[in-house]
């Protein structure tokens, strides 16, 4: 893998990324696993996580088949997998994605995670993730 700085700033000693692009140099090298760091709920055993995404496409990936998000709420021990939709459009070529995801058959828990899936060698931006839940 390589990291591609798209956006660089700070002072002189130091810098930062605001944003990064993770793309495979080999062809041999499509599939990508982001999964994000646990977030506690302070509700017991929450049955409904809505997750709502900032994605830019850069080739022309299938959301759920190129691109699939799953969301756990018990440490990233058991998944289920969310159905993305575009919900709207944001300046820069960017869409809004959400999920509604029922979480109530995994077992029970309160730290929540969700991963993405890149299934294909198709280019594509998620700048940034939320989730909601109850």
């Amino acid at each position: 893998w390589r990291i591609i700085p798209l956006a660089i700033g700070g002072l002189s000693s130091f810098w930062y990324m605001d944003e990064i692009q993770m793309k495979a140099l080999l062809p041999s090298l499509q599939v990508m696993t982001l999964i994000s760091d646990p977030l506690t709920s302070l509700i017991t055993d929450p049955t409904e996580v809505v997750v709502t995404a900032l994605y830019e496409e850069v080739d022309t990936p299938i959301l759920n088949t190129d691109i699939i998000l799953s969301v756990s709420r018990d440490n990233g021990t058991t998944y289920t997998v969310a159905v993305l939709a575009k919900v709207a459009a944001y300046p820069l070529a960017q869409d809004v994605l959400q999920a509604t995801v029922d979480v109530s058959g995994q077992p029970a828990g309160s730290t929540l995670r969700y991963k993405y899936v890149s299934t294909d060698a198709q280019t594509f931006r998620i700048h940034a993730t939320g989730l909601t839940w109850s």
